[in-house]
């Protein structure tokens, strides 16, 4: 867990240990307990003034940045006595006062030199803590920085304070203004100074220590080590020259060396990780570059197709790309800092885009299509995706939405819904022209049936001339002809209605119609061979019909010098089977092969061959609404193959 100085738990460890060490002074001098003022026998202790305003300066800490007025108000009187006492001190040093805070509280019994006066380090040091305090409150930049200079010196002086009694430094040798300066209070100015000045990191030269830059990052790494070891050092060089081991000239060199080597040694093994992160960040800035090349070349293709649009979190555009400026006839100065409702086409309803807020602003994408108005006034349709860009809270801050000009899709649906329009009512149409064929035309075709019999029935045959028979024979066909197109385009229509769609084995389906055919399969000696069949899903009867009329085809123009031979077989395809249904018949050209499937459509006469022209079309139709199709070929020996599939699917299901 990475500890943080400014939370609110450090604050207390410092205020309950500036508040420890200062009230056990205090009360060492109230009950005059000797030994708790002087850590070091012999050495300075710490001032009852001293300890007071270290008990000053943790109440300040405490309430620094209150809210209420009345603890504000305290902040200021008690630095204002921090300052007091301790500028009036430094002022003692120098010139003479009539009076003298040194023993004004409690009188010093026990300090040889200076008796009851804090040292001058001491004093000036609180003078700038209470100068610190009072800048650190103005919320300006320049007074944080008069906070941290001052919080900076005062930590630089206990620094220097501790490491005179670390290297045993005689109070005699120290100048006048450490000469009475205590250890513990050195440490105390030391923790005290160190958590102000971390108050103020984000400004000042505390702001380059602390950012994640290279140069930052290798100050942290050193500082430990800038401290530590020339403090060893001097503390080890000191020793030896107290000791006669050294003396003082030749000590200062052999200090100088070793310092210089191991700074060297210290820096280089700084250096080569510096030149390790450095090659990672060359590599990953080469990588960068090319990822940012093919970046550019992506949103190169993406503006030329899409409309890019970027919006902030209130619905204002804060970006648009070219391709967006094309269609809306906008520019882009007009555009940002606009909302969508210069571009509203009031198409859509306020729930519409009621819902796209809702799901966008709670982080989903959406997706849709949307109607716009241009600045000249006409409509576009926009295929829409609006993807939420969230921060690394997971807090949406803006949305990206990423379009396609669909205005020709959509006019081209209009047309396709208007032909689809005039499609059905030409079906209803036609479904007119059904009933009229198999009511309407159906009764005169009887009528003239019946009186063509009856005249016939009712004059004798000697009565009537050749040109009287004539008629009514070629009356009698024609009628008959008429009901059997008229039949055959009831059947038509119906194919394909009150039929229901199930599991078909077509292996049964053959064999039915097989046996149906059986007469005249034996008649003209037809031979039939049929592969293994499939089930599908279809409809029965028009199934069954599909295959009678192809085969029923077949038999009916084969050739008449040779066996007939028909040969049934089927491949799997993906989603479909194709059907094969090959014949040794007489063919049919190239150039007819079209036509064969349309209605009422005969290659020969009626002399020729018997039919109406209308059991291929029925074909075609029963294919159709099986999602397949029907073709015919020539075979490589002669006749024809019909190739017909059914797919897995069926729309009518």
């Amino acid at each position: 867990m990475k500890l943080d100085l400014n939370d609110y738990t450090w604050k207390y460890i410092v205020i309950s240990f500036i508040f420890l060490v200062s009230f056990s002074s205090m009360f060492s001098w109230i009950l005059g307990i000797k030994q708790l003022l002087s850590i070091f026998p012999n050495s300075p202790t710490m001032k009852f003034n001293t300890a007071l305003l270290f008990f000053l300066s943790g109440l300040a800490i405490y309430l620094f940045k209150h809210k209420l007025i009345f603890f504000q108000k305290m902040y200021l009187f008690i630095v204002g006595v921090i300052l007091f006492i301790s500028f009036f001190t430094v002022v003692g040093y120098f010139f003479t006062l009539p009076f003298l805070l040194d023993n004004f509280f409690i009188q010093d019994n026990y300090s040889i030199m200076n008796s009851g006066k804090m040292s001058l380090g001491t004093a000036f040091s609180f003078s700038l803590i209470g100068i610190g305090f009072i800048t650190l409150s103005i919320n300006k930049q320049q007074a944080k920085l008069i906070s941290q200079i001052s919080f900076i010196t005062v930590l630089l002086i206990a620094f220097l304070g501790i490491i005179t009694y670390l290297l045993a430094i005689p109070g005699e040798n120290k100048t006048i203004f450490f000469e009475t300066m205590a250890i513990h209070t050195s440490v105390l100015f030391l923790v005290i100074s160190m958590y102000l000045v971390l108050q103020t990191k984000r400004t000042g030269y505390l702001k380059f220590f602390f950012t994640d830059l290279s140069g930052s990052n290798f100050i942290r790494k050193s500082f430990l080590f800038i401290i530590i070891f020339p403090l060893a050092l001097s503390y080890l060089l000191v020793f030896l020259i107290t000791n006669n081991i050294l003396k003082i000239d030749f000590g200062i060199i052999v200090y100088t060396i070793i310092l210089i080597v191991v700074v060297l040694s210290y820096l280089s093994i700084i250096g080569k990780q510096n030149n390790k992160i450095d090659s990672k960040n060359l590599e990953l800035s080469q990588t960068l570059t090319i990822k940012n090349q093919e970046l550019r070349q992506y949103n190169e293709a993406i503006n030329r197709v899409a409309i890019v649009v970027v919006v902030d979190i209130k619905g204002k555009m804060k970006w648009v790309n070219n391709h967006f400026c094309e269609v809306t006839q906008y520019s882009k100065e007009e555009l940002i800092g606009n909302t969508f409702r210069m571009l509203d086409s009031n198409y859509h309803s306020k729930d519409y885009f009621k819902n796209l807020w809702s799901t966008i602003l709670k982080g989903e994408n959406w997706s849709g299509k949307i109607r716009n108005r241009a600045k000249d006034g006409s409509f576009y349709w926009v295929q829409t995706a609006i993807i939420p860009l969230k921060d690394q809270s997971e807090k949406v801050y803006e949305f990206m939405a990423i379009q396609e000009d669909i205005t020709t899709i959509k006019e081209e649906a209009v047309i396709l819904e208007k032909r689809n329009l005039s499609l059905e009512k030409r079906n209803r149409e036609l479904e007119q022209f059904t009933y009229i064929a198999s009511h309407d035309l159906q009764e005169p075709l009887r009528t003239i049936t019946s009186f063509s019999e009856l005249l016939y029935k009712t004059y004798p045959k000697e009565s009537l001339n050749n040109t009287a028979k004539k008629s009514l024979v070629f009356i009698k066909q024609s009628t008959e002809r008429m009901q059997i197109l008229i039949k055959g385009l009831l059947d038509y229509a119906r194919i394909g209605k009150k039929e229901l769609p199930e599991e078909v084995d077509l292996g049964d389906v053959l064999n039915n119609v097989v046996k149906d055919l059986n007469t005249i399969i034996n008649r003209t000696n037809t031979i039939i061979t049929i592969g293994e069949l499939p089930k599908v899903v279809g409809y029965p009867v028009s199934l069954r019909l599909l295959f009678q009329n192809i085969i029923t085809n077949a038999i009916k123009f084969r050739r008449p010098d040779s066996i007939s031979k028909i040969k049934i077989f089927v491949e799997r395809k993906r989603g479909y089977w194709k059907f094969s249904i090959q014949d040794n018949g007489i063919g049919i050209a190239e150039n007819q092969r079209e036509k064969i499937f349309m209605i009422f459509q005969r290659l020969h006469l009626k002399d020729e061959y018997e039919g109406s022209g209308i059991g291929l079309a029925h074909c075609q139709k029963i294919v159709e609404i099986h999602n397949g199709e029907i073709w015919v070929d020539a075979a490589p020996e002669g006749g024809s193959i019909f190739h017909f599939t059914i797919s897995d699917e069926i729309d009518s299901l």
